[in-house]
């Protein structure tokens, strides 16, 4: 069966580490919390839930591409919004195809010395953005969110 990974990179100006962490518990396994078969990086590192990372080892050719893909983004948010970051970690999920999927980031530190002067990013053009499989888990959540009301 197919175990839930995910590949972490932190980036910092000086060191960039490429990690890899699988989740012990198949994910279609229904007699575990789907929590407990999701889970890959939150928490604690020897949490129970989490296959020891030694023997998942990133390629080399996956960690090069995810050190340019992060890299041009770093230069993204310095060129156009004037942005230095001290350190970042971007979550990805790599398909059976081998293409990396930007999951989130965080652990988000900026430099102190450049001002930081983002400008708003409106909803639509966010929307315009979203991806189908942004879209799905948009519209979870929002079910979510009306369901919780109507249990309150």
């Amino acid at each position: 069966d197919k175990h839930n990974a995910v590949v972490q990179l932190v980036w910092t100006p000086t060191t960039v580490t490429c990690t890899r962490r699988v989740n012990r518990f198949p994910v279609r396994l229904t007699t575990v919390p789907m929590y407990e078969r999701a889970l890959t990086f939150e928490g604690d590192e020897a949490a129970p839930h989490v296959l020891s990372t030694d023997g998942h080892v990133v390629s080399p050719g996956l960690e090069a591409h995810l050190r340019a893909v992060t890299n041009d983004f770093i230069a993204y948010l310095l060129t156009h919004h004037h942005v230095s970051i001290k350190r970042m970690i971007f979550h990805f999920k790599v398909d059976e195809q081998g293409i990396p999927w930007f999951l989130w980031c965080s652990s988000v530190r900026t430099q102190s010395h450049v001002p930081v002067s983002m400008s708003s990013v409106s909803y639509t053009h966010l929307r315009a953005h979203e991806t189908p499989e942004h879209l799905v888990c948009r519209l979870l959540l929002e079910k979510k969110k009306i369901k919780m009301k109507q249990n309150d």
